[in-house]
């Protein structure tokens, strides 16, 4: 797990760029949902980069920059959250007028950055984002060529959206992201039989001009957009857009839909978080992520136990009653050494250690199940903190009834006892070994240490 920096909690795995990995998560102050980049020493520049690019775009169709730290070894950026659907996430429900409708906003989206001399160079579906009413967004700036830059261009990111020219090592042009809105439109209308196909394919069905003729049936503006030759597509995003707007005109959008698909993809991505970091024992951002839930859902009461107990685990965590317990065993064994090393100066020390734990008088289990008594015989007993409600409890691996007063009579032996939460998280692991007297013996949840007395 990434370590996020201070002030950020709750993280939601978004997945793994060129340069960073991309979080949503939480940030304490000022309450925020945010999305999180952190890189490595080596990655630096490229986030430097982008956090410049979102500054200049400010206002735009682009995330905006909330913060920075790109020193030391985990740099990273924060940006707003854009809500929405990536338009890899797009499912087949979308009719053909919606699908059109992204396919212009997306184009409205990067005319906006070619009118301020930004070429994207990267522009996959899983960087252009749509919103609930509509609009498209665009991410992920990471891989974008500097402007005026002398440097040679990145050939990295997603390889099906790179033109033939600047696989051959042309100069940073706007039609790049013409090209890569000509693949977008090519995906989304379904025009394309080689959508798993391999790199050559794709790469010699561009170059051979067959796939802007198979466009050519859906949209003229776009198979001049995927045409191998720079010179007969448009020259930039604000170009593409007047020859679509002249084709489709304004196509209906399904917003309802979008919206939905959207909350389903969003509730999936927080469902996996919660699960990620109750197995972490990180019930603070369990609590978070739950709550988050809860606020979105349509029929928030399945989601409500939970959200009950995260609150008690974060609260009391079950790790600190661990440690608690190990202090106060500890304590107890020093208290235990001390006794004897004074008795033991005086000449009267004890023949054991152990002879300084009291017994408890048999009346102390008076009560119990007859056939547990039986099965213990004159063996020990457990003493265990309050359980909470729904846990379970394993005596070598048998499921077996937690007693009420916390006193579990075992049989004589070494025994392993196993105490989980509702939830199946251990609150306690230990190995009791009883004695074969009339004695008998305790341990408390937590220590794991043997105490033996003699009758």
């Amino acid at each position: 797990m990434t370590k996020l920096p201070r002030g950020f909690a709750a993280p939601v795995a978004f997945g793994q760029g060129g340069e960073a990995r991309t979080f949503l998560c939480w940030q304490g102050d000022p309450g925020r949902w945010v999305v999180l980049k952190i890189g490595d020493a080596a990655g630096a520049a490229r986030l430097r980069k982008e956090a410049q690019l979102l500054e200049s775009l400010a206002g735009g169709p682009v995330p905006a920059l909330l913060g920075q730290d790109l020193s030391g070894g985990s740099p990273w950026i924060a940006i707003t959250w854009i809500d929405g659907l990536p338009l890899d996430a797009i499912p087949e429900e979308f009719d053909a007028s919606s699908r059109k409708a992204i396919v212009l906003q997306a184009t409205l989206a990067v005319a906006r950055l070619h009118g301020a001399q930004v070429v994207h160079g990267d522009l996959s579906a899983s960087n252009l984002v749509v919103r609930p009413h509509g609009e498209v967004a665009v991410l992920d700036f990471g891989l974008s060529p500097v402007p005026g830059s002398p440097d040679a261009p990145s050939l990295g990111g997603a390889w099906e959206i790179m033109p033939p020219e600047r696989l051959q090592g042309a100069g940073t042009d706007p039609r790049w992201d013409v090209f890569a809105l000509g693949v977008l439109g090519d995906r989304l209308l379904g025009v394309s039989p080689s959508w798993n196909g391999s790199r050559d394919e794709w790469t010699a069905d561009v170059a051979s001009g067959e796939a802007a003729k198979r466009m050519r049936g859906r949209s003229y503006a776009l198979s001049l957009a995927l045409d191998p030759d720079p010179s007969t597509r448009p020259a930039d995003a604000a170009a593409l857009l007047r020859l679509l707007e002249r084709e489709w005109g304004d196509p209906p959008f399904a917003r309802d839909r979008c919206a939905m698909f959207g909350a389903r993809r969003l509730e999936g991505l927080f469902g996996q978080a919660v699960l990620a970091a109750q197995a972490r024992g990180d019930w603070e951002s369990a609590w978070r992520l739950q709550r988050e839930r809860i606020e979105r859902a349509q029929d928030p009461e399945p989601l409500m136990a939970a959200l009950g107990e995260f609150q008690r685990k974060r609260q009391d965590p079950p790790a600190r009653r661990r440690l608690q317990a190990a202090i106060a065993a500890f304590a107890s064994v020093a208290a235990i050494a001390v006794v004897w090393w004074h008795a033991s100066k005086s000449g009267d020390a004890p023949s054991e250690l152990d002879q300084t734990v009291p017994a408890y008088a048999d009346d102390e289990f008076d009560g119990l199940d007859e056939p547990v008594a039986k099965e213990a015989g004159s063996g020990g007993a457990l003493v265990f903190d309050p359980p909470p409600a729904g846990a379970s409890l394993l005596v070598d691996g048998r499921a077996t009834d937690i007693p009420p007063d916390g006193f579990l009579l075992l049989p004589p032996g070494a025994r392993r006892v196993v105490l989980r939460d509702s939830l199946g998280l251990e609150i306690l692991d230990t190995t009791m070994e009883s004695t074969t007297g009339s004695g008998k013996s305790a341990i408390r949840s937590g220590d794991q240490k043997k105490k033996k007395v003699q009758p």
